[in-house]
């Protein structure tokens, strides 16, 4: 378990140092450097979440979310950080998807 453990450290390690990590730090601190877009931010990420844990059909749903949130994504600081985040999340999925179909084990819900 000790040399799984260290493994894992230097994975994590080498996300940290990717490119699209680095990217999202950067977003990240200065999206917070702004508090009230941060928060508003925050609430789009929460809203999203919620529909997708939903299971209901999001077509409709995300047109209209898009709507509410535009002012995010004409903003630069805004939408970069929600597409670094993005980028980080998928690089994250890869390692999961891909750990769980090496290893072999079903975790299919």
């Amino acid at each position: 378990m000790d040399a799984v453990k260290d493994k894992l450290y230097e994975l994590i390690q080498v996300v940290k140092d990717s490119p699209e990590y680095q990217n999202f730090e950067k977003y990240k601190y200065e999206l917070n450097m702004n508090y009230d877009l941060r928060r508003r931010v925050d609430d789009y990420r929460r809203i999203c979440y919620s529909m997708q844990q939903s299971g209901e059909d999001l077509y409709d749903k995300s047109d209209d979310l898009a709507r509410e949130f535009s002012d995010l994504f004409a903003n630069s600081t805004s939408h970069e950080f929600l597409m670094a985040e993005s980028s980080v999340c998928r690089m994250i999925r890869e390692i999961c998807i891909a750990l769980s179909r090496e290893i072999d084990v079903d975790i299919t819900l």
